[in-house]
């Protein structure tokens, strides 16, 4: 993540990403999954803007870049302003492993919906890790940055890196990969908002789990057909128990000329993908005519 300086302030982006391939392969003892996921960041980000202010306080300060019904969809009144926010957690983190005792306001400009899979509090988390060490003039290692964002969600650590990754564990082991062609993907939030944990309760574990390296393999060399078969997502089928509305958003967006359809993450959001950004911009016009939910067209970034 890029920490850009103008006058008083930093700013730093904090992008979304997308799971072309999620497999649940165990459960561990303290009730964490350990999962094998092809994470790819996209072109959706989050906002955060820094500034040092005298004291030791942290003040959070929420907006939504989205208005009226579109930001209701996306989740507007489900994010925090206070201690249990994951941006607020970073930088009290900070506070506590170095000893700094400086006071900061940070602005968060949401844009990536919650409750869907799409890993914006993660990511925000992340972004706040490296602004902060700025901010506050702290040198530490990415051995160290790692340490700390895994304290803060499984997701996290993998934000720290740029481009695409498979992770491992209970996500937290985060392997840079090289990037295949570049993804023209449309993502739907729908009305319906999941919770990672319920997804979870609901999975099972299978027998003979699916491997992420046939799909890595495909995308790296650009062989579509091969690829289109290999994305897949083992919460999909408990999400879709729990709401069962998502199946339907599936088979909308199957009638769309995508050449793949899948859920990220634990969901709510499915992403269709395309081979051009003008199929995608269409297919985002239809889904906006039927009411199928907010839908964003993005590419993946490295």
């Amino acid at each position: 993540m890029q920490v850009q300086r103008w006058h008083t302030s930093w700013v730093v982006h904090a992008p979304a990403k997308l799971n072309l391939f999620f497999e649940v392969l165990g459960r561990r003892e303290d009730g964490y999954h350990l999962i094998e996921t092809l994470v790819v960041p996209i072109s959706l980000y989050d906002t955060l803007v820094l500034e040092e202010i005298p004291g030791s306080n942290i003040v959070l300060d929420v907006k939504w870049v989205w208005k009226g019904d579109w930001a209701e969809l996306c989740g507007k009144y489900s994010v925090p302003a206070d201690e249990t926010n994951l941006v607020y957690r970073a930088a009290r983190l900070v506070q506590q492993e170095t000893g700094i005792n400086r006071g900061v306001r940070i602005q968060l400009w949401k844009r990536i919906p919650t409750g869907a899979g799409l890993g914006g509090g993660s990511s925000d988390a992340a972004a706040a890790l490296v602004a902060l060490c700025q901010v506050w003039n702290v040198g530490v290692s990415q051995q160290t940055l790692h340490h700390w964002s895994a304290q803060l969600g499984s997701d996290v650590p993998l934000f720290l890196h740029k481009g695409p990754s498979v992770c491992r564990g209970r996500g937290e082991i985060v392997e840079p990969v090289r990037p295949g062609p570049l993804l023209h993907a449309v993502v739907v939030k729908p009305p319906v908002s999941l919770a990672t944990r319920d997804v979870y309760g609901a999975c099972r574990v299978p027998e003979r789990p699916q491997a992420v390296a046939p799909l890595l393999e495909a995308w790296q060399r650009g062989d579509w057909a091969s690829f289109r078969q290999r994305v897949f997502n083992r919460l999909e089928e408990p999400a879709q128990r729990l709401a069962p509305e998502l199946a339907s958003l599936k088979w909308s967006l199957g009638q769309m000329g995508s050449w793949a359809v899948s859920l990220t993450g634990s969901g709510s959001c499915y992403f269709a993908l395309y081979c051009h950004r003008e199929q995608a911009l269409a297919a985002a016009r239809r889904i906006h005519s039927a009411r199928l939910g907010a839908a964003f067209v993005v590419h993946s970034v490295v």
